[in-house]
């Protein structure tokens, strides 16, 4: 048994784990107002929680994107908000809205 692979591990620190969840919080606040691009949630998530936006930690989902893992939780949690209806997208204009 002592053998098996410890699924609990993350590839990634804490602090990257965690930046997600900072950023699910605090999107519907950065859209309060008003609408704004990934890129510019992007730049607003990095001016709130620098210490948690390592760019030297590279995402290793994607090989064709060498996109720091930081603006992929970043993503995800626009994503995630986009599911629990918080905000929406707008497909004419690229920018998110908070609902």
């Amino acid at each position: 048994m002592s053998n098996l692979p410890n699924r609990n591990k993350s590839k990634y620190d804490e602090k990257v784990r965690q930046l997600r969840k900072l950023s699910r919080a605090i999107i519907p606040e950065l859209l309060s107002d008003r609408p704004l691009t990934s890129k510019e949630l992007l730049l607003q998530i990095e001016k709130r929680f620098p210490e948690y936006c390592n760019p030297k930690i590279i995402c290793k989902c994607n090989n064709n994107i060498a996109r720091p893992e930081w603006q992929h939780q970043a993503l995800w949690a626009i994503q995630d908000s986009k599911s629990y209806k918080h905000i929406s997208f707008d497909k004419v204009t690229k920018r998110y809205y908070k609902i």
